[in-house]
C-alpha cells in the first residue's frame, strides 16, 4: 500500500481502471531535453501548431537534474516535419517515436 501512495505522490496513478484510452491514431514521442524553464512550452507549442492533442504526458528528471525525458502520448497525424521542428530546438537532445506516425 505504501508503494501505491509513494507513486501517487510522484504523479503516477497505479492500478487505476478509469483512465481514458485513446482510439486509434496514437503516437508516443519521447523527448530527451535540457531540464530548463521553457523547454516543454516550446515542444508543446510545436505540437499545438501541428494540431496534435496531448492525451497524456510525463516528464522525468535524470540524476543531476541537468536533463529530462518527456513522454508525450498524442492523437492525430504526426508528420515528419513536426518531429524535425522538435528536434531542431536547441535544448532538445533526442526524439523517439512509437506508434503509427505518418
Amino acid at each position: 500500500m505504501t508503494r501505491i501512495i509513494a507513486a501517487y505522490e510522484q504523479g503516477v496513478v497505479m492500478h487505476c481502471v478509469n483512465l481514458s484510452e485513446a482510439l486509434g491514431g496514437v503516437n508516443v514521442i519521447g523527448v530527451r531535453h535540457s531540464n530548463e524553464v521553457g523547454v516543454l512550452v516550446e515542444i508543446l507549442q510545436i505540437l499545438r501548431t501541428a494540431g496534435l492533442n496531448v492525451e497524456q504526458m510525463e516528464n522525468q528528471i535524470f540524476a543531476g537534474a541537468a536533463a529530462a525525458n518527456a513522454t508525450i502520448r498524442l492523437t492525430g497525424g504526426l508528420e515528419r516535419e513536426t518531429l524535425d521542428d522538435v528536434r531542431a530546438l536547441g535544448r532538445v537532445y533526442a526524439v523517439t517515436v512509437r506508434g503509427g506516425h505518418n
